[in-house]
């Protein structure tokens, strides 16, 4: 079963995670995308809302095969600096940033959905 969530203007698929995990605070029940580097997921914090969170994809893999995450320096410097571009862009169609920083070893960029 996939979720449809609305992110302006079009309709995204949402593939559910096989086994639900926690990161940023929130409860990650979807992934959304899969590039090279990093993956982006669904997540719901405990009041409801809905956010997407951005991890290496490392670690997405590391929580499927129970292999322990390990990051690397440049992988957290590109997390770090992508994070800072991001929070800087203000812009009426550019997704905003809510929070980013390295959550029990896993860097991650939080982002509203819209």
């Amino acid at each position: 079963m996939a979720y449809l969530i609305t992110l302006s203007p079009s309709s995204v698929e949402v593939k559910p995670v096989k086994q639900r995990f926690r990161v940023a605070g929130v409860e990650i029940c979807g992934i959304i995308g899969m590039g090279g580097f990093a993956v982006t997921l669904l997540g719901v914090d405990d009041v409801g809302r809905s956010y997407v969170i951005k991890v290496p994809k490392e670690f997405l893999e590391s929580i499927l095969t129970g292999v322990t995450y390990v990051i690397s320096k440049k992988e957290a410097k590109a997390f770090e600096k992508e994070f800072n571009t991001l929070k800087q862009l203000k812009h009426p169609h550019i997704i905003k940033v809510i929070d980013g920083g390295v959550d029990m070893g896993v860097p991650y960029i939080k982002l509203e959905v819209l």
